[in-house]
């Protein structure tokens, strides 16, 4: 039987090549056993103690691959959670909190119409539209 680091290795490579899940060695040994996904056949479980762990072997090696690259994934995912957070911080997220306050205010107080019946909804639109520049959580 393969080591796990060679299942998973080449469970990985076939991903990468054929878009199969599972080693091309196990692939074979499962096409040589596609007549046992049958109805008809599975009483040749209960009669063949080889073919029952046969069987056994690959649902282990399934198992095997399934859980490395689920941990590995878990793993994978905790550092992108952390490094995510940091590539998000650019452009106006790297702007202290003060400086994004008075270039709110800033655009408000300039912002405006001629005619004084549209001056607060043109400063409010304008509010509302710098707000949607920056989401940094309160």
């Amino acid at each position: 039987m393969a080591s796990a680091r060679e299942d998973v290795s080449a469970a990985v490579s076939n991903w990468f090549d054929r878009e199969v899940a599972y080693p091309v060695e196990l692939e074979k040994e499962l096409e040589s056993l596609d007549w046992l996904l049958q109805d008809s056949y599975h009483s040749n479980l209960r009669g063949d103690p080889g073919l029952r762990n046969r069987v056994k072997g690959i649902s282990v090696r399934f198992q095997r691959i399934s859980a490395i690259l689920n941990n590995l994934t878990t793993a994978l995912n905790k550092k992108n959670d952390i490094f995510g957070r940091f590539a998000r911080m650019c452009g106006i997220d790297l702007l202290p909190d003060e400086v994004l306050a008075a270039i709110f205010e800033m655009v408000v107080n300039v912002t405006g119409s001629t005619h004084e019946e549209f001056a607060v909804p043109c400063k409010w639109k304008a509010a509302v539209r710098l707000s949607h520049i920056n989401h940094r959580p309160c």
